[in-house]
């Protein structure tokens, strides 16, 4: 590789960074690709260097991590893998810890590096945790299959990653251009998608991978197995200048935002359409990725620390801006989780959500200040965080045993990384009953212990609960258990919490069967699986367009009916290839290529014939069956065209002499004996074989007594090979014309003047015909018709 090469690539990297958003943006693909079974309206998000979760209808913080896991204005990357685990990367030393959401307790699954440079990359979902590592690898941190640990033997080294709602990890070599697709922790295939080297970014939409290449102004949405299902032109676009949306939409549609000109791009994956909207007096302000959630979408503004709404369909705003606290132009993070979009700058209190209907809370947490305290985050221009120190010394965030500096004064940030005091809960030294370090400005916090339900019923548990001074809220998940007793709790039994916290509880019984007819088959399992059930395909009804194919016409039961989860929902879609009918388009007038394309989109066979009689090329004509007819997937459907174009049959007249010549590949038979007069209609050349029903006209010359003694030049046309006298050479074919009339034709006729002993040949009916017919110019009488020739269409004479 040469060094230009090496400069182009790692450049074009660079912008994948900034196109992508996967770095600046705290929440990642991974989160919003993770759909938690809890709509509890919590979060967890970075405050004062550790995580914590916030409530957006407490307006209240449910509980923190036991100990700091950043220090000195770090940022923290959390992506959540399940309702029970967490996954948190210090986007500075590149540390990672697993953290189980009922104890908020790290494990240091990842030390921190020593080297600067780009940190690992975490992603989840479908109950899978995958990282990429700075040098490529993938590896496989947590999931179903039990292979933890798996590293994935990936033909090239990774530069993007994405996990979609299945468990399957895409990574995107942005050195070949190659797709891979990793499942259970194994490479399973790969496909190239883009040149080596260009610019790209790797987004989820719809729960499918989707490939944006801004240069060349392309946007692909990939099928399961990693091929490609549809592509869309988008207007092309210096990758520095636009944003692509946040890994995760809920829609099968790609938004972009440009920088320069303030325009919002949506590619519609379902129709094919393109729908552009203007940030109006944003042109030049720094965007983040949009999020698409619920039927909107959420676009960051961090120059004005806005958040900017627009309705998904019709791309308009849906109201006035929300404003963010901070300075303006400083970065905050902006996320999706369980149909709400949550707004929150580690560095500011306030925190804002968005519910499903996109109403807004904003709030600030009265019990921030009780962890660690944090200070500026280090912000990078670009996008991508910048190392521009290393944590100190000794036993601090990025040590491999996990433990926190305690030392008072040690620090960056100038204050203890110790637990927060006065809730008895483990020191996070070297011992576990020590005294509990504080804050010197720690007041104290009322704590109370979460009591112990499981197995208990209900609403049994749920006073249980409100009795500790708690708020309950009760979920039906599946299980081999007691319906309607609790299964489990979050947080678990013990717990000490603030009090008024929110505790999940986990209950065996029905749930709510999620709506998913009008998706395509796999949002439908998606959504099914989000909700814990079991699906069943069964493949129904009519293909009316390329659109449909795919798409969940019906379910049973039907929602909003209450089933136990685990429950198996029968879908009925449409699928041609499986028995589903389809209904013959309509081709007319396409080209053949067009024709073949829309009937393979629809799962039909192309069955073109090339042998209409026709001036007009490459336009299809006429198709059976007809349009709007019903047929079984794989039927042959017949469209006619002709690809063989007609040519002008040019006439040309003897100087002086009663001789006419007829040509129709424009051979000029010598300018000394014959004048050029026009072309009389369209012929083809002699022995074209690829329009049915043409006959070959045979021409013979004269140059001795050409029916006058003093005339020494004639020319006579028959289909008739055999000359008509000796005084008449052969000189064979001279052109094809159509046996049979035809719409477009006229009959070309032989005509005779025994005035002038001549012969004459044109179109019947024409200015030719009725000149050669007047008596004053030889009063030729029509003797036979040799042909057909097109005559008023295609540009040949009317």
């Amino acid at each position: 590789m040469t060094a230009s090469t090496r400069e182009r690539l790692l450049r074009g990297l660079l912008v994948v960074a900034l196109l992508a958003g996967v770095v600046a943006v705290t929440f990642g693909g991974g989160y919003r690709a993770s759909h938690a079974m809890l709509d509890d309206a919590s979060a967890h998000v970075q405050k004062k260097g550790t995580v914590v979760r916030v409530n957006a209808e407490a307006k209240s913080v449910d509980a923190r991590a036991v100990r700091r896991l950043a220090k000195g204005g770090q940022r923290l990357e959390v992506v959540q893998m399940s309702p029970g685990v967490l996954y948190v990367v210090n986007n500075v030393t590149g540390a990672v810890w697993r953290l189980p959401t009922d104890s908020l307790d790290p494990q240091l699954v990842r030390a921190a590096q020593r080297k600067e440079g780009p940190r690992p990359r975490v992603a989840a979902g479908g109950g899978n945790a995958y990282v990429l590592d700075p040098d490529g690898r993938v590896t496989l941190l947590e999931g179903p299959s039990g292979n933890r640990g798996a590293q994935a033997s990936l033909p090239a080294p990774a530069t993007q990653l994405v996990v979609d709602g299945r468990g399957t990890a895409w990574a995107l070599s942005g050195h070949t251009g190659e797709l891979f697709a990793v499942s259970g922790g194994r490479f399973v295939s790969g496909h190239r998608v883009s040149a080596g080297g260009e610019v790209v970014a790797l987004v989820l939409a719809g729960g499918r991978p989707v490939v944006y290449r801004p240069e060349r102004g392309e946007a692909t949405m990939m099928k399961a197995d990693g091929t490609p299902e549809r592509t869309i032109g988008l207007p092309r676009q210096d990758p520095s200048d636009v944003k692509a949306a946040a890994p995760g939409a809920d829609s099968p549609v790609l938004v972009v935002v440009t920088r320069r000109l303030a325009t919002l791009i949506k590619a519609d994956f379902g129709t094919g359409a393109v729908r552009t909207s203007r940030l109006a007096g944003r042109e030049r302000h720094r965007f983040g990725p949009p999020v698409v959630s619920r039927g909107r979408v959420y676009v960051p503004d961090y120059r004005s620390r806005h958040v900017v709404v627009h309705d998904l369909r019709s791309m308009r705003p849906t109201g006035e801006p929300r404003h963010v606290q901070g300075k303006g132009g400083d970065d905050f993070e902006l996320f999706a989780r369980d149909g709400r979009v949550w707004v929150n700058d580690p560095d500011q209190k306030e925190l804002m959500s968005f519910d499903r209907e996109g109403k807004v809370v904003t709030f600030a947490p009265d019990d921030l200040s009780n962890g660690p305290e944090g200070g500026r985050s280090q912000r990078p221009a670009t996008g991508v965080p910048p190392v521009t120190r290393r944590p100190s010394p000794g036993t601090d965030i990025g040590d491999p045993t996990g433990r926190p500096n305690t030392t008072r004064n040690g620090g960056d940030d100038g204050g203890s990384t110790g637990q927060r005091g006065g809730d008895g809960q483990r020191g996070t030294g070297e011992g576990e009953g020590g005294t509990p370090a504080r804050e010197p400005d720690d007041p104290p916090r009322p704590l109370v212990v979460v009591p112990p339900v499981v197995g208990q019923p209900a609403a049994q548990a749920e006073a249980e609960i409100r009795r500790a001074r708690l708020r309950a809220r009760s979920v039906s998940l599946p299980g081999n258990c007691v319906s309607g007793t609790v299964t489990a709790s979050d947080p678990g039994a013990g717990t000490r919490v603030k009090r008024d916290s929110l505790v999940v509880l986990r209950v065996c019984g029905p749930a709510r069967v999620p709506p998913v007819t009008g998706l395509t088959i796999d949002q439908a399992h998606q959504t099914l699986q989000n909700a814990r059930f079991q699906w069943r395909d069964v493949p129904g009804g009519v293909a009316q367009n390329p659109a449909d194919i795919g798409r969940v016409i019906a379910q049973d039961p039907r929602a909003p009916r209450e089933a136990n989860t685990g429950t198996t929902i029968t879908l009925t879609y449409i699928d041609p290839a499986r028995g589903s009918g389809v209904v013959v388009p309509s081709v007319q007038s396409m080209n053949p290529d067009q024709a073949c394309q829309t009937l393979q989109a629809l799962s039909l066979a192309c069955a073109g014939k090339p042998d209409e009689v026709t001036w007009q090329t490459n336009v299809v004509h006429g198709q059976s069956p007809n349009a709007g007819t019903q047929v079984p997937a794989g039927t042959g459907v017949e469209y006619i065209y002709e690809t063989v174009a007609p040519s002008g049959l040019r006439r040309y007249k003897a100087r002086g002499n009663e001789a006419r010549h007829l040509s129709v590949n424009g051979a000029h038979p010598g300018e000394d004996k014959w004048a050029d007069m026009q072309v009389i209609g369209g012929a083809y050349s002699a022995g074209e074989r690829g329009v049915p029903g043409l006959v070959d006209i045979y021409q013979f010359v004269c140059d001795s007594n050409c029916g006058d003694p003093k005339r020494d030049i004639g020319r006579y046309y028959s289909r008739n090979a055999a000359p008509p006298n000796a005084r008449w050479q052969a000189t064979g074919p001279a052109f094809a014309c159509l046996t049979d009339p035809v719409p477009g034709t006229k009959p070309l006729v032989t005509m005779r003047s025994e005035q002038l002993n001549s012969w004459a040949f044109a179109p019947k009916d024409s200015e030719e015909y009725n000149w050669h017919a007047d008596p004053n110019h030889g009063a030729y009488t029509e003797v036979s018709t040799l042909c057909h020739i097109w005559f008023g269409v295609g540009g040949f004479r009317g």
